[in-house]
């Protein structure tokens, strides 16, 4: 497919999704096939790319609030994930590689015998990744969790604490038998 052609579908794209966001900044990009549940709680700055197959859900309580902020300048990769029940804060000039999952939820574990899938999800904190950090491919962000000002989480990290400002995030590497 030619360049040309990939950059027209993308704004095309983009201005189709844009009436059904809470807001789409100036510039910003959406990559096609993207999918967005509860859109009007999507709300996304200036100048951010998105890139194919995200697929951010929101599930705001009202129409009026958005639970997924997505600040100026920021690069989300393919295939992340970003699933809000109350809040997810992205600040500007975050990169956020590909595969990556944020999520401000968790699965209901109260009875034992009743399967998981029916006992719904429940807030467990906001996730905030301020200006400027950067998540590398496969990482993963638990509910509760802020990463830092220009602070790094490496490739396939699960975070499950905060990073501090300027800091690293990596998981151990895995023992070999």
């Amino acid at each position: 497919m030619a360049k040309w052609f990939r950059k027209v579908r993308r704004l095309l794209f983009s201005l189709w999704l844009k009436p059904q966001l809470a807001h789409l900044g100036h510039g910003s990009r959406i990559t096609p096939p993207f999918l967005a549940s509860e859109a009007k709680g999507i709300w996304i700055g200036a100048g951010v790319t998105i890139r194919e197959y995200a697929w951010i859900i929101s599930k705001c309580p009202s129409e009026r609030e958005a639970s997924i902020f997505i600040g100026d300048g920021t690069y989300i990769g393919r295939f992340a994930h970003i699933s809000a029940l109350k809040e997810v804060w992205i600040e500007e000039n975050v990169m956020i590689g590909d595969r990556v999952f944020i999520g401000d939820e968790t699965h209901v574990y109260a009875d034992k015998i009743l399967p998981i899938i029916h006992q719904g999800t429940k807030f467990q904190g906001p996730v905030v990744l301020k200006s400027g950090c950067w998540l590398g491919d496969g990482a993963v962000v638990l509910p509760g969790v802020t990463i830092g000002r220009n602070a790094v989480v490496a490739a396939n990290a699960v975070v499950t604490k905060d990073v501090p400002d300027f800091g690293m995030a990596a998981t151990p590497p895995l023992r070999r038998c």
